[in-house]
């Protein structure tokens, strides 16, 4: 497998432990740079084979316009997927789904995200008035330029807020939870490889019920009520926090 890493993505400690391993592992690869808009990569990269990116969804356009496969993994992570296969496993099985420009909401607080995995903004809790605000300002903006990634058109998620204990990822090659981390305790980020067996075992039941595509990562939560599904993200973009990138290379590889 040859891999393709975007420069200056990700958390500078977790990158080097990445190349340290793709070195260690003797698997070929290139760092890039991607020139804005445009799509394209600097230096070019010309190989034959199987390929796999690490990096932005701009990479991933990359990927399929030279025709890379593996390459990058985008399929199904459309939010009504989860919430129809995982129901009441999802932290926000509650969710409802409407255009931006047609959202309402009329309780204090509200959570938001993209209903795709765009990645147009981050998903947050706003007032109704901040919501109500951004909204009508992002209406405005429409067609005001070719730059824009959030229209009125695009589908969010809007769902009431829950409490979160702490939050975990787990990277899925092939239907099995390779390895996984705490990135999240309470509202303070927290990178811990330590993570209980119950908790990997829910993950694990996760990927058994459903999987979006051959490799994923999967966003747990702890709740007071259970353990939940946070969401399903692309595991070419998603962070390393403490996960285990020995066992994250050798499962990539093992696609080839």
């Amino acid at each position: 497998m040859f891999w393709v890493l975007q420069k200056n993505l990700f958390n500078e400690m977790a990158f080097t432990s990445l190349q340290a391993q793709l070195v260690a592992q003797d698997t070929p690869h290139a760092i890039v740079t991607l020139r804005p808009f445009i799509h394209e990569i600097v230096p070019d990269v010309d190989v034959t084979g199987p390929v796999f990116v690490c990096g932005s969804t701009s990479l991933g356009k990359v990927a399929r316009a030279k025709g890379w496969t593996p390459g990058y993994f985008d399929q199904n992570l459309d939010y009504r997927l989860l919430t129809h296969h995982y129901g009441e496993h999802m932290l926000n099985a509650d969710a409802r789904f409407s255009k931006l420009k047609e959202a309402h909401v009329v309780d204090e607080f509200v959570f938001i995200r993209p209903v795709g995995d765009g990645k147009q903004f981050a998903g947050e809790v706003m007032t109704r008035d901040d919501f109500h605000t951004w909204r009508d300002r992002v209406v405005a903006l429409d067609g005001e330029s070719t730059f824009t990634t959030l229209t009125g058109d695009d589908l969010v998620v809007l769902a009431h807020p829950k409490a979160i204990h702490a939050e975990y990822r787990f990277y899925v090659v092939d239907g099995v939870v390779i390895t996984g981390s705490m990135y999240k305790r309470g509202d303070r980020v927290h990178y811990s490889a330590q993570v209980d067996d119950r908790v990997r075992d829910f993950a694990q039941a996760r990927a058994d019920q459903w999987r979006p595509n051959r490799a994923f990562c999967l966003d747990v939560a702890e709740t007071p009520a259970a353990l939940k599904v946070i969401e399903i993200n692309s595991i070419n973009s998603s962070g390393f926090y403490a996960c285990d990138m020995g066992k994250f290379v050798n499962a990539i590889n093992a696609l080839a």
